[in-house]
């Protein structure tokens, strides 16, 4: 019957395969983040500061782009600003600009001044989203304002599979190439009539100026849970005393590529994942989290890969492990016996499966 289900490649197969994928992951354990990496939070530190700018204005007036929800749009530009002459490398900002600011035009045109500075070295989210209309699904991306992207800048899709177990498994190129392989780019409102869309992953690293291996990848190599990557409150940024103090007056983010997210609970953008929700991991991941995971993949090229592809190949050799377990067993009466034998194979292949995994 196992055997059958992978032969046909059935949805429970898929579902096994990545709850044993997270499991190993976390039998595993977490292996140190690369540190060219770092992530600026937009967390519950850096949210709550607009208290201190509301009660003392005048003294806290660094803080005022960030003084209440929505923040101002040129709180992203000042931080752009001060990372990229600190020797950031490429800033990507998994924040979506896609409708006009609500302080007026003049805080679109603060962010839209930075970003003609710097150009492609600076990544804005996209998100493509299905829409069910009478003619069939279409696929429309929701883009940063037309002023941003004429600013020069790359765009990156930060959308992301829902596997079978309700984890975020496969990066986000992924997700584009089944739209291309669905719909066909003729059906996708894109970024530019020249330019396929391309992966949040993909954009930064080519913002970076990191080569990478262009052969699509499909699974993301989790490094660990909740903050295994380092996370710097965004205020730090705008507020001397820490920036100074903390971040060496910017040396810190010399030569790192450097994601702007939110990590805050209030803006609920976390998600299920390997070293999630669990009974060790209990906290779910920030979707910054698992963009700055896909980023290190696809820079390291430790994208976990299926050794066999063929559904086929897989049944067969199942089966024939399971046949070699059962003549194995049925080579003696005693149930021990056959219980040490039966449970001896199990292990093994169990065993091999995680080597395998690891080692991928």
């Amino acid at each position: 019957m196992a055997a059958g289900a992978v032969w046909l490649n059935l949805g429970i197969v898929n579902l096994w395969e990545r709850q044993v994928q997270s499991l190993f992951f976390e039998v595993r354990g977490p292996v140190d983040a690369p540190e060219n990496i770092v992530i600026l939070a937009i967390d519950d530190e850096s949210l709550s500061q607009g208290q201190h700018y509301r009660e003392e204005p005048e003294r806290y007036e660094v803080l005022k782009p960030i003084g209440s929800l929505p923040w101002q749009r040129q709180a992203y530009g000042l931080g752009i600003d001060k990372l990229m002459q600190a020797g950031a490398i490429a800033v990507a900002v998994d924040v979506l600009f896609t409708a006009e600011s609500s302080y007026g035009p003049a805080d679109d045109d603060a962010l839209t001044e930075v970003l003609s500075r710097y150009g492609d070295r600076i990544v804005l989210a996209a998100d493509y989203s299905s829409d069910f209309r009478t003619q069939g699904v279409v696929t429309e991306p929701l883009l940063p304002l037309p002023q941003f992207e004429d600013a020069g800048v790359r765009i990156g899709s930060i959308n992301f599979h829902k596997e079978p177990n309700g984890q975020i498994h496969r990066l986000s190129q992924t997700f584009l190439a089944d739209i291309e392989i669905d719909n066909g780019w003729d059906t996708v409102a894109v970024a530019s009539d020249d330019d396929s869309p391309v992966s949040f992953e993909q954009a930064t690293l080519e913002a970076a100026r990191r080569p990478y291996d262009k052969k699509p990848r499909e699974n993301i190599f989790f490094h660990g849970p909740h903050k295994t990557f380092r996370q710097i409150p965004f205020w730090y940024v705008l507020d001397d005393d820490p920036w100074q103090n903390h971040l060496q007056s910017g040396r810190f983010f010399e030569d790192k590529v450097v994601i702007i997210g939110t990590t805050a609970a209030i803006q609920q953008d976390f998600h299920e994942a390997p070293f999630s929700q669990s009974l060790l991991h209990p906290q779910s991941m920030a979707g910054v989290e698992i963009l700055a995971n896909t980023i290190a993949t696809l820079e390291r090229d430790i994208a976990p890969t299926q050794l066999i592809n063929s559904p086929k190949v897989n049944a067969l050799m199942l089966l024939g492990l399971g046949l070699g377990i059962a003549v194995v067993a049925n080579r003696t009466v005693r149930p021990s016996r056959r219980a040490i034998a039966v449970g001896g194979g199990l292990g093994l292949w169990v065993l091999v499966s995680y080597v395998a995994f690891v080692t991928s």
